[in-house]
C-alpha cells in the first residue's frame, strides 16, 4: 500500500497550498504516483496546478481555460457521492 501524507492546519496564510503544490511535484518528478486533492472551497491548489492565476481565468465563459478543465473532471463532492 502506497503512503498518505496529509497537510492540515487550520490558520490562513502558513504556506500548506505552496508546500503541497511542490512536493507534488517533486515526488512526480521522482517517479512516485502523487494524487493532490483540494477540499478548499477557494481551490488555490487546482488553479496552481493547472497553471490559472487570475479570477478571469476562473469564468465559465464558453472560452475560458477554467472550464476546459472543470468538464474533464469530477469535484471531490460528485467522487464521494457517486
Amino acid at each position: 500500500m502506497g503512503k498518505i501524507i496529509v497537510f492540515y492546519n487550520h490558520k490562513g496564510g502558513v504556506g500548506k497550498t505552496t508546500l503541497v503544490h511542490n512536493l507534488s511535484f517533486a515526488l512526480a518528478d521522482a517517479g512516485k504516483k502523487v494524487l493532490a486533492i483540494d477540499a478548499d472551497p477557494q481551490m488555490n491548489l487546482t488553479a496552481a496546478m493547472y497553471g490559472l492565476s487570475t479570477a478571469m481565468e476562473y469564468s465559465l465563459d464558453e472560452d475560458s481555460k477554467w472550464l476546459s478543465y472543470i468538464e474533464r473532471y469530477v469535484s471531490l463532492d460528485e467522487y464521494i457521492n457517486q
